[in-house]
């Protein structure tokens, strides 16, 4: 299995760009999530509210960003189904939810491979360290 890509900005903590300038100017046009995950949207059904907001307090602060709300949202749609209706959940259903659970740091081994966003996209620490003369 390939080993996965490590996030742009635990790179540039380890300095990583500053060995491989290359690596940095391929990820330049990165998107940057702009906010956090945020309210559940109102076409949920209430006992789906009550699901995301479990989920969203059992997360660590910028794991889950307003760029994972649909995939966020299915996950607590797959849950909802879990739990309410447990009986017609297919196998790749739940094996669907399993491993969104990992996508977001939600199971004890998943939990140390998952990276915090960082929101901004520099400050004055890291415009200072990158610079270039």
């Amino acid at each position: 299995m390939a080993r996965p890509r490590k996030a742009t900005s635990t790179l540039r903590a380890n300095g990583a760009f500053l060995i491989n300038p290359q690596r940095e100017r391929a990820r330049s046009y990165e998107p940057m999530p702009t906010d956090i995950l945020g309210d559940p949207p109102e076409t949920m059904e209430p006992q789906e509210k009550v699901i995301w907001r479990e989920l969203v307090n059992l997360l660590p602060p910028g794991v889950a960003t307003n760029m994972d709300r649909p995939s966020f949202e299915l996950m607590v749609g797959l849950l909802a189904q879990y739990r309410h209706h447990r009986g017609t959940m297919k196998a790749a259903e739940y094996s669907l939810l399993v491993g969104l659970f990992g996508r977001y740091g939600m199971s004890p081994a998943d939990r140390s491979r998952v990276q915090t966003a960082n929101f901004e996209r520099s400050n004055q620490l890291d415009d200072f360290l990158n610079r270039r003369t």
